[in-house]
Protein backbone atom coordinates (compact mmCIF):
# COMPACT_ATOMS: atom_id res chain seq x y z
CA UNK A 1 0.00 0.00 0.00
CA UNK A 2 1.06 3.60 -0.92
CA UNK A 3 0.58 6.34 1.54
CA UNK A 4 -1.22 9.24 -0.51
CA UNK A 5 -2.16 11.75 2.40
CA UNK A 6 -0.64 12.28 6.07
CA UNK A 7 -0.52 14.62 8.38
CA UNK A 8 1.29 14.85 11.49
CA UNK A 9 -0.45 15.51 14.78
CA UNK A 10 1.74 15.20 17.89
CA UNK A 11 2.80 11.59 17.70
CA UNK A 12 -0.38 10.71 15.71
CA UNK A 13 -0.33 10.15 12.10
CA UNK A 14 -3.89 10.84 10.13
CA UNK A 15 -4.45 10.36 6.34
CA UNK A 16 -5.23 7.82 3.60
CA UNK A 17 -3.32 5.08 1.68
CA UNK A 18 -3.88 4.06 -1.40
CA UNK A 19 -4.74 0.01 -1.77
CA UNK A 20 -2.50 -1.36 -4.64
CA UNK A 21 -4.46 -4.95 -4.42
CA UNK A 22 -8.03 -3.39 -5.93
CA UNK A 23 -7.76 -1.71 -9.26
CA UNK A 24 -9.16 2.25 -9.70
CA UNK A 25 -12.24 3.31 -11.08
CA UNK A 26 -13.22 5.85 -13.38
CA UNK A 27 -14.94 8.74 -12.74
CA UNK A 28 -17.68 8.82 -15.05
CA UNK A 29 -18.11 11.96 -15.65
CA UNK A 30 -14.57 13.28 -16.82
CA UNK A 31 -12.05 9.93 -16.47
CA UNK A 32 -9.81 10.82 -13.74
CA UNK A 33 -8.95 7.33 -11.48
CA UNK A 34 -10.22 7.34 -8.55
CA UNK A 35 -8.14 5.00 -6.29
CA UNK A 36 -9.57 2.51 -3.52
CA UNK A 37 -8.12 4.08 -0.03
CA UNK A 38 -8.03 3.12 3.86
CA UNK A 39 -7.93 6.14 6.22
CA UNK A 40 -5.38 6.07 8.77
CA UNK A 41 -6.43 7.28 12.58
CA UNK A 42 -3.83 7.93 15.07
CA UNK A 43 -1.12 5.84 13.10
CA UNK A 44 -3.35 3.02 12.64
CA UNK A 45 -4.84 1.30 9.10
CA UNK A 46 -8.61 0.94 9.11
CA UNK A 47 -10.11 -2.33 7.57
CA UNK A 48 -12.40 -0.60 6.06
CA UNK A 49 -12.31 1.14 2.70
CA UNK A 50 -14.01 3.51 0.10
CA UNK A 51 -12.96 4.77 -3.23
CA UNK A 52 -11.55 8.86 -3.71
CA UNK A 53 -14.07 10.78 -4.62
CA UNK A 54 -13.83 12.95 -7.86
CA UNK A 55 -13.72 16.75 -7.39
CA UNK A 56 -14.68 17.33 -11.42
CA UNK A 57 -17.38 19.73 -12.58
CA UNK A 58 -19.48 17.13 -14.39
CA UNK A 59 -19.91 14.85 -10.65
CA UNK A 60 -20.59 18.62 -8.64
CA UNK A 61 -23.62 19.25 -11.45
CA UNK A 62 -24.68 15.43 -11.11
CA UNK A 63 -24.82 16.22 -7.56
CA UNK A 64 -26.99 19.52 -7.37
CA UNK A 65 -29.17 18.10 -10.00
CA UNK A 66 -29.83 14.87 -7.98
CA UNK A 67 -30.31 17.10 -4.95
CA UNK A 68 -32.88 19.30 -7.03
CA UNK A 69 -34.41 16.23 -7.65
CA UNK A 70 -35.04 15.17 -4.27
CA UNK A 71 -36.25 18.55 -3.26
CA UNK A 72 -38.67 18.27 -6.15
CA UNK A 73 -40.05 15.22 -5.31
CA UNK A 74 -40.55 16.36 -1.87
CA UNK A 75 -42.40 19.49 -2.49
CA UNK A 76 -44.80 17.15 -5.16
CA UNK A 77 -45.21 14.86 -2.37
CA UNK A 78 -45.72 17.63 0.47
CA UNK A 79 -48.42 19.57 -2.53
CA UNK A 80 -50.07 15.90 -2.96
CA UNK A 81 -50.51 15.80 0.90
CA UNK A 82 -51.93 19.03 0.67
CA UNK A 83 -54.17 18.58 -1.69
CA UNK A 84 -55.54 15.55 0.15
CA UNK A 85 -56.44 17.47 3.70
CA UNK A 86 -57.73 19.98 1.75
CA UNK A 87 -59.87 17.77 -0.20
CA UNK A 88 -60.61 15.72 3.58
CA UNK A 89 -61.86 19.09 4.98
CA UNK A 90 -64.01 20.40 2.31
CA UNK A 91 -66.55 17.96 2.68
CA UNK A 92 -67.12 17.30 -0.70
CA UNK A 93 -67.40 13.46 -0.37
CA UNK A 94 -66.53 10.70 -2.67
CA UNK A 95 -69.62 11.30 -4.66
CA UNK A 96 -69.29 15.33 -6.13
CA UNK A 97 -64.99 14.51 -6.17
CA UNK A 98 -65.64 12.61 -9.65
CA UNK A 99 -67.73 16.14 -10.68
CA UNK A 100 -65.32 17.54 -12.77
CA UNK A 101 -65.48 20.14 -15.65
CA UNK A 102 -64.34 17.29 -17.89
CA UNK A 103 -67.06 14.92 -16.40
CA UNK A 104 -69.81 17.68 -17.08
CA UNK A 105 -71.39 18.18 -20.29
CA UNK A 106 -71.15 21.81 -21.56
CA UNK A 107 -73.56 21.16 -24.17
CA UNK A 108 -76.64 21.25 -22.34
CA UNK A 109 -75.86 24.66 -20.20
CA UNK A 110 -72.70 26.37 -22.58
CA UNK A 111 -72.93 29.66 -20.93
CA UNK A 112 -73.38 27.98 -17.33
CA UNK A 113 -70.25 26.15 -18.43
CA UNK A 114 -68.39 28.61 -19.98
CA UNK A 115 -69.13 31.19 -16.50
CA UNK A 116 -67.94 28.80 -13.94
CA UNK A 117 -65.08 27.60 -15.55
CA UNK A 118 -63.60 30.91 -16.33
CA UNK A 119 -64.57 31.52 -12.45
CA UNK A 120 -62.25 28.83 -11.45
CA UNK A 121 -59.21 29.45 -13.94
CA UNK A 122 -59.49 33.04 -12.52
CA UNK A 123 -60.38 32.48 -9.15
CA UNK A 124 -58.13 34.98 -7.42
CA UNK A 125 -58.98 37.83 -9.54
CA UNK A 126 -62.47 37.42 -8.48
CA UNK A 127 -61.90 36.61 -4.85
CA UNK A 128 -59.85 39.98 -4.35
CA UNK A 129 -63.41 41.50 -5.52
CA UNK A 130 -65.29 39.03 -3.32
CA UNK A 131 -67.37 37.77 -6.30
CA UNK A 132 -69.25 34.44 -6.32
CA UNK A 133 -71.71 32.93 -8.35
CA UNK A 134 -75.38 31.39 -7.91
CA UNK A 135 -76.68 28.66 -10.03
CA UNK A 136 -80.46 28.71 -10.33
CA UNK A 137 -82.74 26.52 -11.89
CA UNK A 138 -84.50 22.93 -11.89
CA UNK A 139 -83.48 19.56 -10.39
CA UNK A 140 -80.84 18.11 -12.20
CA UNK A 141 -79.80 20.67 -14.78
CA UNK A 142 -76.05 20.56 -13.87
CA UNK A 143 -75.79 23.07 -11.12
CA UNK A 144 -74.28 20.78 -8.51
CA UNK A 145 -71.92 18.98 -10.81
CA UNK A 146 -70.27 22.32 -11.86
CA UNK A 147 -70.34 24.01 -8.11
CA UNK A 148 -68.60 21.00 -7.26
CA UNK A 149 -66.37 21.24 -10.34
CA UNK A 150 -64.93 24.61 -9.16
CA UNK A 151 -64.19 22.87 -5.73
CA UNK A 152 -62.12 20.12 -7.18
CA UNK A 153 -60.16 22.51 -9.40
CA UNK A 154 -59.52 25.20 -6.90
CA UNK A 155 -58.43 22.41 -4.77
CA UNK A 156 -56.41 20.14 -7.13
CA UNK A 157 -55.03 22.84 -8.97
CA UNK A 158 -54.07 25.82 -7.06
CA UNK A 159 -54.42 24.13 -3.37
CA UNK A 160 -57.16 26.51 -2.55
CA UNK A 161 -59.28 25.85 0.82
CA UNK A 162 -63.15 25.53 -0.28
CA UNK A 163 -66.22 23.60 1.99
CA UNK A 164 -68.92 22.64 0.22
CA UNK A 165 -72.32 21.51 1.92
CA UNK A 166 -76.13 22.46 2.37
CA UNK A 167 -77.09 24.36 4.84
CA UNK A 168 -78.63 21.09 7.30
CA UNK A 169 -75.04 19.70 6.80
CA UNK A 170 -72.93 22.88 7.23
CA UNK A 171 -74.69 24.30 9.91
CA UNK A 172 -75.49 20.72 11.48
CA UNK A 173 -72.21 20.24 12.59
CA UNK A 174 -72.08 24.01 13.84
CA UNK A 175 -75.42 22.87 15.24
CA UNK A 176 -74.35 19.85 17.18
CA UNK A 177 -71.13 21.72 18.69
CA UNK A 178 -72.99 24.52 20.36
CA UNK A 179 -75.80 21.73 21.38
CA UNK A 180 -72.83 20.02 23.32
CA UNK A 181 -70.78 23.13 24.24
CA UNK A 182 -68.02 22.22 22.91
CA UNK A 183 -64.91 24.26 21.94
CA UNK A 184 -65.35 23.22 18.22
CA UNK A 185 -68.29 25.98 18.47
CA UNK A 186 -65.95 28.92 17.25
CA UNK A 187 -63.86 27.00 15.32
CA UNK A 188 -66.46 25.91 13.13
CA UNK A 189 -68.23 28.97 12.80
CA UNK A 190 -65.19 31.22 11.71
CA UNK A 191 -64.43 28.49 9.27
CA UNK A 192 -67.56 29.09 7.42
CA UNK A 193 -66.89 32.88 7.61
CA UNK A 194 -63.57 32.91 6.78
CA UNK A 195 -62.77 30.06 4.45
CA UNK A 196 -61.26 31.29 1.09
CA UNK A 197 -64.70 29.77 -0.80
CA UNK A 198 -67.65 28.82 0.87
CA UNK A 199 -70.19 26.50 -1.33
CA UNK A 200 -73.51 25.88 -0.19
CA UNK A 201 -75.56 23.43 -1.95
CA UNK A 202 -79.26 23.61 -2.40
CA UNK A 203 -80.18 27.14 -0.77
CA UNK A 204 -83.58 27.01 -0.18
CA UNK A 205 -84.34 23.33 0.61
CA UNK A 206 -83.50 23.82 4.69
CA UNK A 207 -86.00 24.44 6.90
CA UNK A 208 -85.82 28.12 8.27
CA UNK A 209 -85.80 28.01 12.02
CA UNK A 210 -84.50 31.30 13.48
CA UNK A 211 -81.58 29.87 14.82
CA UNK A 212 -80.64 28.30 10.82
CA UNK A 213 -81.18 32.14 9.74
CA UNK A 214 -79.56 33.65 12.38
CA UNK A 215 -76.10 31.78 11.34
CA UNK A 216 -76.71 31.39 8.17
CA UNK A 217 -77.03 35.82 8.21
CA UNK A 218 -74.17 35.61 10.68
CA UNK A 219 -72.02 33.51 7.63
CA UNK A 220 -72.50 36.07 4.56
CA UNK A 221 -72.84 38.95 5.88
CA UNK A 222 -69.14 38.16 7.71
CA UNK A 223 -67.95 37.16 4.22
CA UNK A 224 -69.65 40.08 2.57
CA UNK A 225 -67.89 42.19 5.10
CA UNK A 226 -64.32 40.37 4.29
CA UNK A 227 -64.58 40.25 0.68
CA UNK A 228 -64.91 36.14 0.65
CA UNK A 229 -66.99 35.09 -1.71
CA UNK A 230 -69.71 32.46 -1.71
CA UNK A 231 -70.62 30.03 -4.57
CA UNK A 232 -74.74 28.85 -3.95
CA UNK A 233 -76.86 26.44 -5.63
CA UNK A 234 -80.86 26.66 -5.96
CA UNK A 235 -84.02 25.45 -6.95
CA UNK A 236 -85.70 28.76 -6.15
CA UNK A 237 -85.96 32.11 -7.59
CA UNK A 238 -84.10 35.07 -5.41
CA UNK A 239 -87.27 36.36 -4.10
CA UNK A 240 -88.51 32.73 -3.00
CA UNK A 241 -85.18 32.38 -0.67
CA UNK A 242 -86.23 36.27 0.86
CA UNK A 243 -89.80 34.72 1.05
CA UNK A 244 -88.57 31.59 2.51
CA UNK A 245 -85.99 33.25 5.18
CA UNK A 246 -88.29 36.02 6.31
CA UNK A 247 -89.56 34.15 9.24
CA UNK A 248 -91.24 35.43 12.41
CA UNK A 249 -91.18 38.83 11.05
CA UNK A 250 -87.46 39.26 10.43
CA UNK A 251 -86.19 40.64 7.59
CA UNK A 252 -83.29 38.56 7.65
CA UNK A 253 -83.71 36.64 4.70
CA UNK A 254 -83.89 39.94 2.76
CA UNK A 255 -80.84 40.95 3.92
CA UNK A 256 -79.34 38.10 3.34
CA UNK A 257 -80.54 38.24 -0.66
CA UNK A 258 -79.73 41.79 -0.69
CA UNK A 259 -75.75 40.86 -0.01
CA UNK A 260 -75.87 38.07 -2.05
CA UNK A 261 -77.45 40.14 -5.07
CA UNK A 262 -73.71 42.33 -4.54
CA UNK A 263 -71.54 39.28 -3.67
CA UNK A 264 -72.82 37.21 -6.87
CA UNK A 265 -73.53 36.70 -10.04
CA UNK A 266 -76.53 35.11 -10.98
CA UNK A 267 -76.00 32.01 -13.50
CA UNK A 268 -79.53 30.21 -14.73
CA UNK A 269 -79.33 26.67 -16.20
CA UNK A 270 -82.05 24.89 -18.31
CA UNK A 271 -82.95 21.86 -19.44
CA UNK A 272 -84.29 18.51 -18.43
CA UNK A 273 -83.60 16.59 -14.88
CA UNK A 274 -80.44 14.59 -16.19
CA UNK A 275 -81.38 11.89 -13.66
CA UNK A 276 -84.50 11.13 -14.73
CA UNK A 277 -83.54 11.02 -17.98
CA UNK A 278 -81.25 8.04 -17.07
CA UNK A 279 -83.69 6.26 -14.88
CA UNK A 280 -86.29 6.92 -18.47
CA UNK A 281 -83.08 5.24 -20.94
CA UNK A 282 -82.90 2.23 -17.99
CA UNK A 283 -85.88 1.41 -18.95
Amino acid sequence: MTNMHSSMNGDNLFGLVRDENIPPAKCEYCGKLLYYVHPVVGGRQSSIGFYEMCDCEGLKRAKAEEEQGYVQELQQRMKLEQIERLFRQSNLGRRFKDRTFESFKPEFNPEAYRVALDYAQNFEEYSQQGLGLIFTGSFGVGKTHLAAAIANYLIANKSIPVVFGSVPTLLGELKKAYDSESISAERIEKKLCSVELLIIDDLGKEKPTEWVVEKLYLIINSRYEDYKPVVITTNLTLDEIEQRLNIAGSLAGSAIVSRLVEMCRVVPMHGQDFRLSLRKNAC
